[in-house]
């Protein structure tokens, strides 16, 4: 007998389905009747231009982010109906119908594509997963920022220009070519007739107020059906601005072939028609299509004049590179030289991304190394695309440019699974390969083919291991949840890389800057994968998420009180969206994008990049690691020493702790740098001890010198054990004084030192008479 609750949540699902696709019908049959009654290609420009057309500092991705997929939708309602009338008045009333019917005919479409088909028994995770794919597939467009896929476009396809052109009639260069001209057309004209819309708006806001002014008694029938039908001046604006907009945006938005002589060389007309025959959407095309999601691979919608809109550069360019990649696999011999070339571009591409931020002399490509599943007396060999050894730091990497197909994307477990499989679990594997091999070896070694150089791993100083896997593409959010993958039979053992496409990997690296930052977010994304494997975030939003608050569980998810099924990450990309608006000239300002910590850590993380030893590299991670409290504390302490009056010959110290780490800054004004440099590390030393903590950093200041922030780096690490010596030192040390701004434990808590006695009986009473002896 099935549980009562199941039945009735089957029977609520039902009728939710049965409501909305009752709402779908009305919603579908009111845009047919508006597409009936007004010319269906001028509504669907002046639709698009109120739903596109904002002030570019406004357009975000909560915003404007569902904009093309809902055009494809209009479109496959619209473009069967073109033709059909002949009226060419476009009202604000048509507009805002459309616009209103459309919204709503989104959302339940999106609904019921997640509800369809879900019993009780369906409500598993790979349906969760599977579920989630499409919705990213059937919402989200441009797998990158068009600037990015056109390079990639140039960089690998464009290598080829000859033979796709003699295949398709036009190459991937030249068409990209063209459909960046459209996109400049096109802005062109909307610069142009803009400022007759807004003034429009402005008259029709004055003539309101004009006529408000005038008693009842004395107003036109005219003026008293504009103040019936518009509450205030500000609807008068805005339906001047409608108005307006819908009269001017279809005679003058659309691009036309004439349009595009600049191009050099000049466009021809044969160019014109294969670009339209590959990417374009026609009325004859429509008549073939039998889903709203047909059209997200037509993303060039060609008006009944052989006029055209380009709605989403960057779907444009993803749907350009993907016509290209599907002729070059038709061809089994060209194939070879295409997909050798893609492959070793991505290898190349993420290589030298690496090498900006951690120098190339520590990248290394294409390298070999004993093949730890084979005997060793085989001397067989096992290959890695790519390492980063940052001592005491080494990243494994490997980056696979595979087909990410849209079968998987849309519902078929069996596609999702094979391109997930390629794409991330199997350079998972072989990167792990590589890490079994370092973990095994007693002296690690591996050798880049191309130059025979060596990179030999100190396992003695070695901190951290990494893996990471890069795609070519985007992998529809799903690179962010691996953890959810394994009842998909991916990811069996609970092991993860970090899996990053290569356009948000440059884009992250563009903003770590220090090496020790990128690292940082490394091992903070993969603990929130493990931790919190429900988090639902695309790449950028948890980079934006980590500049603002390092992912410190106590920012995000830990929060007192509540609990949390799913954790969602969203509007942190908005930042880098605005950034490649400043870069193509949209904006006239550059956002500040940096990792939010108080100046005095940026520079002391500045100071410990530029010393470049092992030392400085563990402390600047170690400090990304601190709290927000203990950073902004720590800060302080070197903004007062900036004025502070210390006595000369004496030094001044303040201590922190956070978890098992403790931090000491000893200051000096004017004693030899050789006694500050003993006194810190003397100093690191029995902190550590003192407090059993299990590292240590020393920061020695010369409080005269302004161009640094610290002479002396000193770090300690270890297990605590009993020292007879150390408790010696301790004894005959002056007493300990809180740093100022300090939190201290409550009375009954453990004491600050780690003696493990309660704080009242311990260093309470000598932290009071060192504070009433200071202050006598």
């Amino acid at each position: 007998m099935r549980d009562r609750n199941l039945v009735d949540k089957a029977f609520d699902l039902e009728k939710t389905l049965d409501s909305a696709e009752a709402q779908i019908t009305e919603c579908t049959a009111n845009i047919e009747e508006l597409g009936q009654s007004v010319d269906a290609a001028r509504l669907f420009v002046a639709v698009h231009a109120n739903l596109a057309i904002a002030p570019v500092d406004q357009i975000k991705e909560a915003t404007h982010g569902t904009v093309s997929a809902k055009m494809e939708l209009l479109a496959y309602l619209l473009y069967p109906l073109f033709g059909a009338s002949d009226v060419q008045d476009i009202t604000p009333w048509d507009t805002n119908h459309c616009l209103e019917a459309l919204e709503e005919l989104f959302r339940l479409r999106a609904l019921v594509s997640r509800l369809s088909g879900v019993t009780e028994d369906d409500l598993e995770p790979v349906r969760e997963v599977l579920d989630g794919v499409r919705a990213q597939a059937e919402i989200v467009r441009g797998s990158a920022y068009p600037e990015q896929t056109s390079y990639e476009i140039t960089s690998v396809q464009g290598r080829f220009e000859n033979w796709f052109s003699a295949r398709l009639g036009i190459g991937p260069n030249r068409a990209q070519a063209i459909l960046w001209a459209i996109l400049e057309a096109q802005e062109t004209s909307l610069d142009a007739f803009m400022p007759d819309v807004l003034q429009r708006a402005k008259e029709l806001e004055q003539s309101w107020r004009e006529v408000n002014s005038k008693s009842p008694d004395k107003r036109t029938d005219r003026e008293k059906v504009l103040t019936r039908i518009l509450a205030d001046n500000d609807a008068a604006g805005m339906f001047g601005y409608v108005e307006a907009l819908n009269s001017a945006a279809p005679v003058y938005l659309p691009v036309a072939f004439s349009g595009l002589q600049s191009l050099e060389p000049p466009l021809t007309l044969e160019e014109w028609n294969r670009l339209i025959d590959l990417v374009g959407m026609t009325p004859t095309l429509r008549q073939t299509m039998s889903d709203p999601l047909e059209v997200k691979a037509r993303p060039l919608y060609v008006m009944p004049d052989r006029r055209v809109i380009l709605v989403d550069i960057a779907n444009a360019l993803d749907v350009l590179w993907e016509v290209f990649d599907k002729c070059a696999k038709e061809d089994e011999r060209f194939l070879q030289r295409y997909q050798k070339a893609k492959a070793k571009w991505l290898e190349e591409r993420v290589t030298n991304l690496l090498a900006r931020v951690f120098e190339a002399e520590n990248v290394f490509q294409g390298l070999t190394y004993p093949d730890p599943d084979k005997p060793q007396h085989s001397k067989a060999t096992a290959q890695l695309d790519i390492a980063v050894y940052w001592d005491p730091f080494l990243i494994l990497v490997e980056a696979k440019a595979r087909q990410f197909r849209m079968e998987g994307q849309l519902g078929d477990a069996g596609r999702l699974f094979t391109d997930l499989k390629a794409n991330v679990e199997d350079a998972f594997e072989q990167a792990r390969r590589a890490a079994i091999y370092v973990s095994s070896a007693s002296e690690p070694e591996f050798t880049e083919v191309s130059t025979g150089r060596k990179l030999s791993v100190d396992k003695a100083n070695l901190h951290r291991v990494y893996l990471i896997t890069v795609s070519q593409h985007h992998l529809a959010g799903l690179a962010t949840r691996l953890a959810t993958l394994q009842d998909l039979g991916l990811f069996k053992d609970g092991e993860y890389p970090l899996s990053i496409s290569v356009a948000d990997l440059e884009t992250v690296l563009e903003f770590c800057g220090n090496p020790a930052v990128f690292l940082h977010y490394v091992e903070r994304r993969l603990e929130t994968q493990y931790r919190y494997p429900n988090t639902l975030a695309d790449e950028l939003d948890f980079f934006g998420a980590y500049l603002d608050t390092r992912l410190q569980p106590s920012r995000i998810w830990e929060r007192e009180g509540e609990d949390f099924d799913a954790i969602w990450l969203g509007g942190w990309s908005d930042r880098f969206d605005r950034w490649f608006m400043f870069k193509r000239g949209d904006l006239e300002e550059s956002p500040e994008i940096k990792l939010d910590v108080p100046d005095e850590i940026h520079r002391v993380l500045g100071e410990l990049r530029r010393r470049d030893d092992d030392a400085g590299k563990w402390i600047s991670f170690a400090l990304l690691d601190l709290s927000d409290e203990v950073l902004g504390a720590i800060a302080r302490t070197f903004q007062d020493l900036q004025t502070a009056k210390l006595t000369p010959g004496m030094f001044r110290r303040m201590v922190y702790q956070d978890g098992d780490t403790v931090l000491s800054i000893v200051a000096s004004l004017g004693l030899p740098p050789e006694l500050l440099s003993k006194r810190t590390e003397i100093w690191a030393v029995l902190e550590k001890y003192r407090r059993k903590a299990l590292r240590s950093i020393g920061l020695g200041v010369m409080v005269l010198n302004p161009h640094r922030p610290f002479e002396y780096a000193v770090w300690v690490e270890g297990p605590w054990e009993y020292d007879e010596e150390l408790e010696k030192a301790l004894q005959a040390a002056p007493p300990f004084v809180p740093a100022p701004g300090q939190k201290l434990p409550g009375r009954n808590e453990p004491c600050i030192c780690g003696s493990g006695k309660k704080f009242k009986y311990c260093c309470l009473r000598k932290i009071r008479a060192t504070e009433r002896e200071m202050s006598s």
